[in-house]
C-alpha cells in the first residue's frame, strides 16, 4: 500500500511517519514542527520546499500509477482543515488519525541537514530562492506552454528567441496568470537552465530589469 511505503520512507530518514488526515479530497500527511523563528532561519521555506520536492521525486512513479497528485500547499495557515467537519459539496466527514499534537523535533534537525545551493541573487528588496516554488513545479508538469517557455522552445520565428527573450516571455506569461510574487519569479528566472543567468552569467540587475519590463509592458 502506498501510504505504508511512504511511512517506511520517513522512517529511513530517521523521522516518525506523519499523522494522516482524510478531508474528502484525499489524504494529508501532517508533521508538527517545533517553533521555528523565521527571522533567525530565513531559508526555512526553501528547506521545507526541498523536503517536499525530494518526497515527490521519490514517489513520482507511484503517484502517477495511482493517478494521484501532491498538494502544493505546505503552509497550513493558508488552508485550515478542521477534523470532524463535513464538506458541503461531498458530504464526507474529515478524519484526523491522531489524538494529540506531537512535535517532530527530528524533522527540524533533518531540514537543516539538507544541502541548499548558495543563492547568487540577494538584495534588500529581492531574494532568489534555492528551489523552484511548488506551484511552479506543478505548472511544469501540467501546462505544456509553461514547460516550453521554461525549456526555451516554441516561440514563433521573428520574436525574441534569445535566452533573455524567453526569460521575459515566461515571466510575463506568469504575471498575466496572476503569479506576481517577485521572489518566486526571481527564483524561476535564476534557476531556468537555458536562461541568461545560468548561460550568460547575468546578475541581480538583470533579474530586476526583467521583472520591471514584465510588470510595465
Amino acid at each position: 500500500m502506498f501510504l505504508e511505503k511512504a511511512a517506511d520512507y520517513f522512517r529511513d530518514l530517521g523521522l516518525n511517519p506523519p499523522v494522516k488526515q482524510f478531508s474528502g479530497r484525499g489524504y494529508h500527511s501532517l508533521f508538527a514542527l517545533p517553533e521555528i523563528k523565521v527571522e533567525e532561519n530565513p531559508d526555512i521555506t526553501d528547506r521545507i520546499r526541498l523536503f517536499a520536492q525530494n518526497y515527490r521525486n521519490e514517489f513520482e512513479k507511484d503517484l502517477k500509477r495511482l493517478d494521484a497528485k501532491m498538494d502544493n500547499t505546505q503552509d497550513l495557515r493558508r488552508v485550515v482543515k478542521i477534523s470532524g467537519t463535513a464538506k458541503p459539496d461531498v458530504g464526507i466527514i474529515s478524519r484526523l488519525y491522531a489524538d494529540k499534537r506531537v512535535e517532530e523535533e527530528a524533522l527540524k534537525e533533518y531540514l537543516y541537514q539538507l544541502s541548499l545551493p548558495d543563492p547568487k541573487i540577494k538584495g534588500n528588496m529581492l531574494t532568489a530562492g534555492h528551489v523552484l516554488p511548488d506551484w511552479f513545479q506543478y505548472l511544469l508538469k501540467s501546462d505544456p506552454q509553461i514547460k516550453a517557455l521554461y525549456d526555451g522552445i516554441g516561440k514563433p520565428k521573428g520574436t525574441d528567441c534569445s535566452s533573455s527573450g524567453y526569460d521575459y516571455s515566461l515571466t510575463k506569461h506568469l504575471m498575466q496568470r496572476g503569479h506576481r510574487n517577485l521572489d518566486d519569479l526571481a527564483t524561476i528566472i535564476f534557476l531556468r537552465p537555458q536562461g541568461s543567468i545560468q548561460k550568460n552569467g547575468k546578475g541581480e540587475g538583470y533579474v530586476r530589469h526583467t521583472l520591471a519590463n514584465a510588470l510595465l509592458k
